[in-house]
């Protein structure tokens, strides 16, 4: 029984720091088109404008929208998200691989259940005072999506090291 415990919290511990790493992929993007967009419209409009007077209410609106993306930029979410899940993510992943190499002595029963058991609150500990420190209380949404993709990646990741997926769910 505690071994399939520690076996889950190493599940949901690697889930949970795929699902960060896939936010902060997604922040990432974010941040790079909205960039992509100032930086093309900025560099073009006045150019644009001079070649294409046909289109001068295209370029003005875009030109507008890169006014205001400048002005909330700062604002939008998850601009802020990224740093804090960065931070996350690295140390989690620190933690996963020393909870997996804790797993051989749970997996070979060299531990009682007693020591299972600490150890598997040991991780639930170290990943609360990682996120604690780390997000705080900042809101990271909820992507069903997103969560859908960390777990096949957890489940890809067990199986190719661990030539199972052992019955989490």
């Amino acid at each position: 029984m505690y071994q399939k415990q520690y076996w889950t919290e190493l599940y949901e511990l690697k889930c949970h720091q795929k699902y960060l790493a896939l936010h902060q992929e997604s922040a990432e993007n974010w941040e790079r088109r909205i960039k992509v967009f100032m930086a093309i419209v900025s560099s073009t409009s006045i150019g644009g404008w001079a070649l294409w007077k046909d289109l001068a209410p295209l370029w003005a609106t875009l030109i507008a929208a890169s006014q205001v993306v400048t002005a909330i930029y700062a604002f939008l979410p998850f601009k802020s998200r990224i740093k804090p899940i960065s931070l996350a993510v690295t140390s989690l992943t620190v933690l996963f691989d020393q909870a997996e190499h804790g797993w051989f002595a749970v997996a070979e029963g060299k531990l009682t259940d007693a020591e299972v058991n600490d150890a598997r609150y040991k991780i639930r500990k170290a990943k609360t005072k990682i996120m604690s420190d780390t997000i705080g209380v900042l809101v990271i949404p909820h992507d069903a999506d997103l969560m859908e993709k960390a777990e096949r990646e957890a489940k890809l990741y067990f199986k190719n090291y661990h030539g199972e997926t052992e019955d989490v769910e």
